[in-house]
C-alpha cells in the first residue's frame, strides 16, 4: 500500500483556486469594459464634455452626474450612506429621460442582470429625441 505525503492535495488546491481567480477577474475585467463603454457612448450621444471621463474610475461619477444634467456639485451625494443609493436611482431617471425615454424606465437599474442589458439598450439604441443634459458642468 503506498504511504500518503501528508499536504499532497495543497498543490492541486492551491492551483484551481489560482484558476477560479484569473476567472473571476477576467469577468470583473470585461464587466468594467462593457459599463465603462456605455457610459462612454452615453455620454457621447448627450454631448458631455470629455466623454473619455467614463473610463477613469471614481472620475466617471462626473460623468453620470453630468449625463444627468445635474451640476457637478451633485457628487457629494455619492459619499452619503443610504442617500447614495436613491440618488444613483435618480441620475439613472435623469438619464433616461435626456435620452428620451420613459424616465421610470430608469428603475430598471434596481434589477439585477436587467440593469446590464437596460445600460446596454441606453447606450446603444437610437434615441427619437435628446432631452438638454443641462450646462452646469463645472
Amino acid at each position: 500500500m503506498p504511504k500518503q505525503i501528508p499536504g499532497a492535495a495543497a498543490p492541486m488546491l492551491v492551483g484551481i483556486m489560482a484558476a477560479f481567480g484569473l476567472f473571476f477577474f477576467l469577468i470583473a475585467i470585461a464587466f468594467y469594459v462593457f459599463v465603462s463603454l456605455c457610459f462612454y457612448s452615453i455620454a457621447k450621444k448627450l454631448n458631455v464634455p470629455a466623454p473619455w471621463t467614463a473610463w477613469i474610475p471614481i472620475v466617471n461619477l462626473w460623468t453620470l452626474v453630468a449625463c444627468a444634467g445635474q451640476p457637478a456639485w451633485w457628487l457629494v451625494f455619492f459619499i452619503i450612506p443610504v442617500v447614495n443609493f436613491f440618488f444613483v436611482i435618480y441620475l439613472y431617471m435623469c438619464i433616461t429621460e435626456n435620452l428620451g425615454k420613459n424616465k421610470w424606465l430608469g428603475l430598471l437599474m434596481l434589477v439585477p442582470l436587467v440593469n446590464l442589458g437596460f445600460l446596454g439598450w441606453l447606450a446603444f439604441s437610437n434615441s427619437e429625441s435628446l432631452g438638454n443634459p443641462g450646462q452646469e458642468y463645472t
